[in-house]
């Protein structure tokens, strides 16, 4: 792995164990809210545009792995999952849209 690759998975890491901590008592809703702040905060401190693409969503998919597996239950939890590096979150975010969305054209 290039030294770059190390340094953006290092900083995932930092920045999601800084987070989790914020989110985890939190409902879907708030959560969503603070992942605007985390978003916000991330592109005005990582002034590379690539390198931010490359951390944000791996920042999230490592908060979504802290705060374990559970079942989409609202439009909130689909879209942080829709931002997480893992195609597995992704996955299942475009499930519950496609799923959802089926519902309310019915």
């Amino acid at each position: 792995m290039p030294t770059a690759d190390l340094a953006n998975e290092d900083l995932a890491q930092e920045l999601s164990e800084r987070w989790v901590k914020q989110l985890e008592d939190q409902d879907w809703s708030k959560r969503l809210y603070l992942i605007n702040d985390l978003y916000e905060y991330m592109r005005d401190t990582i002034p590379d545009f690539d390198v931010f693409c490359d951390v944000f969503p791996h920042t999230i998919a490592k908060i979504l792995y802290r705060l374990g597996p559970s079942e989409i239950t609202c439009a909130e939890q689909a879209h942080i999952l829709a931002n997480s590096g893992d195609a597995k979150h992704r996955d299942l975010a475009g499930e519950w849209f496609r799923k959802h969305r089926q519902r309310s054209t019915s």
